[in-house]
């Protein structure tokens, strides 16, 4: 492969991977890839305090693009979605449901057996609703658009790394930096009050 692109974003329910490929042996056009193969990234990445952590991401392929012949090389693009996004269309949801927004969601991610939590802040609202014949994404996103609390923030759900998400975008602020950087000139030294270079 030439890179790989890992996308998560607060306003999509699932993680995207695009590979992209040069392929010097036509495997495009020799194995047959048809859809919905499945690609298991395991990464290693450094945390802020020095330890290794694993980043474990199962995918199934949805989409070949941007295929161009260079010479006598064949890139591409091959684009995934980590594998809960497929299985979430195999669950329907059709039936009538009580409580709040929140507590409804937390219910129908469960149907879809994730291997990864779902973080939920509790909503306020009341909801006695029917539920007609949707996916479990998309069941999840319809109760962001009516669930509330007291501040009176949107919820948002979306997939990370580590879990799922289901908050209002208010408390997702509410955290520590997860670090912090300085921007410097290149070969610049910084000064501290006293003149003293560090």
């Amino acid at each position: 492969y030439i890179d790989i692109n890992i996308y998560e974003s607060m306003f999509t329910s699932s993680m995207h991977v695009d590979m992209k490929i040069e392929d010097v042996n036509n495997l495009l056009g020799r194995v047959p890839i048809v859809g919905q193969e499945t690609l298991v990234l395991r990464l290693q990445t450094l945390s802020n305090d020095e330890e290794q952590d694993w980043l474990m991401l199962s995918c199934k392929l949805y989409s070949i693009s941007n295929i161009t012949q260079v010479n006598e090389t064949l890139q591409y693009t091959l684009q995934f979605v980590t594998t809960d996004f497929t299985v979430n269309f195999e669950e329907k949801i059709s039936k009538h449901v009580k409580g709040s927004g929140s507590s409804i969601a937390s219910d129908m991610f469960d149907a879809i057996d994730s291997d990864k939590d779902l973080e939920i802040e509790n909503s306020k609202d009341v909801q006695d609703l029917v539920i007609p014949n949707m996916t479990v994404f998309r069941c999840i996103n319809w109760l962001t658009t009516r669930s509330y609390n007291d501040n009176g923030s949107s919820y948002v759900f979306f997939e990370n790394n580590k879990k799922y998400i289901f908050k209002t975008i208010e408390s997702l602020f509410e955290h520590d930096p997860a670090a912090t950087y300085k921007a410097a000139g290149k070969n610049v030294r910084s000064y501290t009050k006293e003149g003293q270079s560090s």
